[in-house]
């Protein structure tokens, strides 16, 4: 902290604004005719419980002290500030700034001019912006907002005035919406009614990586569909299906906004057609795929490879036949 040395020739009662730092000045005091202070007698200091040695002026002969005093810095800064938030249709979310040394606040939200121009813009308690969103406490360090319909994102920042009279801004809070949406599958599958199916629920991560892996297990009758629902917000997921004697089936789901409707279908090798009877009907599809009259996608491919090497041949057309007929 810098030291700044001033001799004051002004009245007492004249009012100065000064830099925040420390500062020492030179008191006089108005002594009557034939008064005298010992030497090296001290004074107290206003406001502080130091001292302060009354000296003499050698030429005029009047007593002064130095005196030294603080001036606090009223700089506004912040503390704590939100950097993102969710907030979901209909529902009052807040964000909010810690600040030092703030004397007022005022939050702004960032729209678009009709030139196509982003500009920072004022907002008030219990008005509404383009009908999107209501705010409460846009004096305050913590704004409410509740957006009224769906929205994109938007951001806010808010304006501190310091005790000093600087203003500056808070980073911009970037507002998305939450949204509940649900997975449904339509659960077929093949196998034994009884058994377990397992479904393992996993979402993406911005790096590309599955996060937060989720694992049910329900039993299905044969006989009936079976639906199971999952509440979700937007994201990309990755839903593996698995039952015993089944071929494992890996699914991707990117929801967005709405509930998405997905039919899963598993079953036994073989049954290519996936209709839960192992048949000639089976056979004849391998047959029409090895001449080219047929596409499988990755998971009927996995099916139809009966002793798995990783190519469809006349092999496994042979082994659908023998299955039918029980000799494998």
């Amino acid at each position: 902290m810098s030291t700044k040395t001033t001799k004051l020739a002004e009245s007492s009662t004249t009012e100065k604004l000064f830099d925040s730092g420390m500062y020492c000045c030179q008191l006089y005091f108005n002594m009557n005719r034939g008064y005298a202070v010992a030497k090296n007698a001290v004074c107290g200091l206003y406001n502080d419980d130091g001292q302060a040695t009354i000296l003499q002026d050698e030429t005029t002969g009047q007593y002064y002290i130095w005196a030294y005093y603080v001036v606090a810095d009223k700089s506004p800064s912040f503390s704590h500030q939100f950097t993102e938030a969710e907030i979901m249709k209909g529902k009052e979310g807040t964000i909010s700034v810690t600040a030092n040394n703030a004397a007022s606040y005022q939050w702004q939200m960032k729209v678009r001019r009709s030139t196509g121009r982003y500009v920072w813009r004022n907002i008030s308690d219990n008005s509404s912006t383009s009908n999107k969103f209501s705010f409460k406490g846009t004096k305050t360090n913590a704004l409410s907002i509740r957006p009224n319909t769906d929205f994109d994102e938007t951001h806010f920042r808010c304006a501190v005035t310091g005790e000093n009279g600087d203003v500056i801004y808070s980073v911009s809070v970037k507002v998305t919406q939450k949204v509940k949406a649900r997975i449904i599958l339509d659960l077929r599958t093949g196998g034994l009614p009884d058994d377990t199916i397992t479904i393992k629920f996993d979402k993406y991560t911005p790096d590309g990586v599955y996060n937060g892996s989720y694992t049910h297990e329900t039993v299905n009758s044969n006989a009936k569909p079976l639906y199971v629902y999952y509440e979700t917000v937007p994201g990309k997921y990755v839903i593996t299906v698995s039952k015993p004697q089944c071929v494992t089936r890996v699914y991707e789901v990117n929801v967005v906004k709405k509930d998405v409707n997905l039919v899963v279908k598993i079953t036994v090798p073989y049954d290519v057609n996936m209709d839960g009877v192992i048949n000639v009907v089976d056979a004849t599809l391998v047959q029409k795929y090895i001449v080219g009259f047929e596409e499988f996608d990755d998971y009927t491919f996995k099916i139809a490879d009966t002793n798995g090497d990783g190519t469809i041949s006349v092999v496994d057309a042979t082994n659908i036949q023998k299955k039918i007929v029980n000799l494998l």
